[in-house]
C-alpha cells in the first residue's frame, strides 16, 4: 500500500527555486521549519491548511510544513482535505507529477476514503499542469458516478490539460460546451488557447475566440496582442494583422516599438493595403523624429501597387523635402506601376510640373524614372521613336526649372540610351555635349552607350576615344556590350 508520506513527490528543499506555471496557482515562500507551527493547535493548523490551499495561489512550502505537523507530530488520521492539500502540492510543473496524483487517489480508495468533489477537482487542476488523458477521464468518470457536476474551474482545467496534450479539436469541443453552459472563460485559459491556435496556424479560429470575448480590447493582454501581431505577420495571415492593428494599436490598447511598426508597415505594403499602411506610417511618425528611407519607401510601394502614382509621387516629394535619400529601390515600384498601367509619360511629367507650381520640391529621381519609362514604352512598341524623343527633349528643357539640382548622371544615361534605341545620334551628340558642359561625370554605362552609338553611325574614331576614356577609369567593357560590338563586326 502506498503510504501517505509528506515528502513524496515534492522536494521541499528546492521549493525556493521553482518557477510558477502559467496555469497553476502555486506560490513559494522560504521553507518553514516545524518550530513555526509547534505552538499551533490541531484546529488552528487545519484552518491554516485550508487557507494555504484555498487562496488564489497555493503556498506549497507552507502546505507541506502544516501537513507534516498534523500527520507526523499530531498523528492526525488523513481525511479528504489532507489528500486534497497534498494533491495540490503537485501542481508545481518541475516537482509535481502524474504518478503522485495516481498514487494518492489509489491510496484513498484503499483506505476506504471517498474522494469528494473538491479532491477530484484538485486532481484535475494538477492534471492541467501534468496532462494525462486516461487519468483525467478516470477523474471525470468518478465525478459522474457520484452525481457530482464539473465546476467552472474544473472545466477550465480539463481544457488546459487537453491543450497541453495538443488535443486541440477536443479542447475546442469542450470550450463550446462551456459556452453553451454559460461558463465565462477566464483570461489565462483564453490566452493559452490563443497561443496554441497560433502555433498551428489556426488564426481564423483564434480571431473568432477573441471576437467572442466581452470587452476584448481590455481582456486580451498586451503580450497576447503583440504575440498575435508578430505570429500573424510571420505566417502572412493578413486578417489577423489588420484586426490587431485596428482593435489594439489604433485604439491605444497596445504600444508598438519602431521595429514592430516597420514590420507591420512592410507587411501592409506587401499586401497592398493603403489604409493600414497609412495608419502604421502615422503611428511610426509619432515614435520617430526622423523617418528613414525604408519607411517612406514602403508607403511609396503600397501606393504604386494600387496604381496611385500621384500619391507615390507625393511621398517622394516629402522625402526630398526632408533630405531623406531617394534610392533606386524607392522609385522602382513607381516605374513598375507605370509599366503595368502603360501611363503616358507626357501626362506624368505634366503632373510633376503641376506639383512644382503648387510648391513641391521635385527630386531628379522622378524625372529619371519618367525618362526610363519613356524608353521602355518605345521598346514595347507603345510609343513611336519620334514621340519618345519629343517627350524626352521636352522633359530635359523643363528640367532645370523643375528640379533645383538639375540633371545627374542617371538623367543623361536615360537620354543617351533613348537616343541609341531610337537611332538618333545627332540628338545623342547634343546630350553628350550638355553633359560635359554641365560638369556631370559619366559612368561606365554612359561611355559604353556612347561607344555603341558611334559604332552604329560608323564613327569608329569617336568610339575609340570613348573606349580610351573608359579604360582610363579602370573599367572594362561589360559582356553585353562586347557581345553587341561583336555582332556588329560580324
Amino acid at each position: 500500500m502506498f503510504e501517505f508520506r509528506i515528502n513524496d513527490g515534492i522536494d521541499e528543499d528546492s521549493a525556493d527555486s521553482r518557477t510558477q506555471n502559467d496555469v497553476s496557482r502555486t506560490k513559494y515562500l522560504p521553507s518553514r521549519n516545524f518550530n513555526e507551527f509547534q505552538s499551533q493547535s490541531i484546529g488552528d493548523l487545519e484552518t491554516l491548511l485550508e487557507q494555504s490551499t484555498s487562496r488564489g495561489r497555493i503556498d506549497i512550502s507552507k502546505t507541506i510544513t502544516i501537513l507534516k505537523e498534523l500527520l507526523q507530530r499530531h498523528r492526525v488520521t488523513p481525511t479528504t482535505r489532507h489528500y486534497k492539500a497534498y494533491l495540490l502540492t503537485n501542481i508545481d510543473r518541475q516537482h509535481g507529477s502524474v504518478k503522485n496524483v495516481r498514487n494518492l487517489l489509489r491510496e484513498m480508495a484503499e483506505q476506504g476514503i471517498t474522494a469528494d468533489s473538491a479532491t477530484l477537482h484538485a486532481a484535475l487542476e494538477v492534471l492541467a499542469v501534468h496532462p494525462d488523458y486516461l487519468l483525467r477521464q478516470e477523474v471525470i468518470e468518478a465525478l459522474r458516478a457520484r452525481w457530482l457536476s464539473l465546476s467552472p474551474a474544473g472545466w477550465h482545467h480539463v481544457v488546459a490539460g487537453l491543450l497541453r496534450e495538443n488535443q486541440l479539436e477536443l479542447a475546442l469541443d469542450r470550450l463550446e460546451q462551456m459556452e453553451r453552459k454559460g461558463i465565462l472563460i477566464e483570461q489565462w485559459l483564453h490566452s493559452l488557447l490563443i497561443y496554441k491556435l497560433c502555433d498551428v496556424d489556426e488564426f481564423s479560429e483564434a480571431l473568432r475566440l477573441i471576437r467572442s470575448r466581452p470587452n476584448k480590447a481590455k481582456s486580451v493582454s498586451s503580450a497576447m496582442w503583440l504575440y498575435l501581431l508578430r505570429a500573424a505577420m510571420k505566417r502572412s495571415h493578413y486578417e489577423t494583422v489588420e484586426y490587431v492593428w485596428k482593435n489594439a494599436v489604433d485604439l491605444g490598447y497596445q504600444d508598438l516599438s519602431a521595429a514592430d511598426c516597420r514590420d507591420t508597415l512592410g507587411f501592409a505594403s506587401e499586401h497592398g493595403d493603403v489604409i493600414l499602411a497609412e495608419a502604421v506610417f502615422r503611428h511610426l511618425s509619432t515614435l520617430q523624429t526622423h523617418l528613414i528611407s525604408y519607411d517612406y519607401g514602403k508607403l511609396v510601394q503600397v501606393y504604386a501597387r494600387n496604381a496611385d502614382i500621384k500619391s507615390a509621387f507625393e511621398i517622394v516629394y516629402q522625402m526630398h523635402k526632408h533630405n531623406v535619400p531617394i534610392k533606386p529601390e524607392t522609385t522602382r515600384p513607381i516605374l513598375q506601376s507605370m509599366e503595368t498601367e502603360s501611363s503616358d509619360p507626357a501626362i506624368l511629367w505634366s503632373g510633376i510640373r503641376g506639383s512644382k507650381k503648387e510648391g513641391s520640391e521635385i527630386p531628379i529621381a522622378l524625372a529619371n524614372i519618367v525618362l526610363q519609362h519613356t524608353e521602355n514604352l518605345f521598346k514595347r512598341g507603345a510609343l513611336s521613336a519620334s514621340r519618345a524623343i519629343e517627350v524626352a527633349v521636352s522633359i530635359y528643357k523643363d528640367l532645370f526649372d523643375i528640379c533645383a539640382s538639375g540633371a545627374n548622371t542617371d538623367t543623361f544615361n536615360n537620354l543617351i540610351s533613348l537616343c541609341h534605341q531610337t537611332s538618333r545620334p545627332d540628338i545623342c551628340t547634343f546630350f553628350a555635349k550638355e553633359m560635359a558642359a554641365s560638369g556631370v561625370p559619366p559612368d561606365q554605362r554612359t561611355l559604353e552607350t556612347l561607344i555603341l552609338v558611334c559604332l552604329d553611325s560608323g564613327n569608329q574614331s569617336s568610339a575609340e576615344k570613348y573606349l580610351a576614356d573608359l579604360e582610363a577609369q579602370g573599367w572594362e567593357l561589360s559582356k553585353s556590350v562586347r557581345d553587341q560590338i561583336r555582332d556588329q563586326l560580324e
